[in-house]
């Protein structure tokens, strides 16, 4: 007698979670303008500071300043990024 499997997938009823949309614009370089860029190199600066972004218009919790640098003429620029860390987005 073989024994039975178990059904896969998720059971009946259950909510379907919706994720958080992100939008993210990559940093270009403020020299030549390329967007290959090296990775970050250090998080310089983090402060929460609620707002709204002006360019989507979606709520922020924390601005965030790293470093990188370009890989087409070896720039080094900062990059300041908005992030939503709120609890409902989780």
């Amino acid at each position: 007698m073989s024994k039975r499997r178990p059904r896969r997938g998720r059971p009946a009823g259950v909510a379907n979670h919706e994720r958080p949309i992100v939008a993210v614009y990559p940093a270009a370089c403020p020299r030549c303008h390329s967007t290959d860029r090296e990775p970050w190199t250090r998080i310089v600066r983090e402060v929460e500071h609620h707002g709204t972004d002006a360019s989507t218009g979606r709520p922020y919790t924390h601005v965030v300043w790293k470093d990188t640098s370009c890989r087409a003429c070896s720039q080094h620029y900062r990059v300041r990024i908005v992030e939503n860390r709120s609890e409902e987005n989780i």
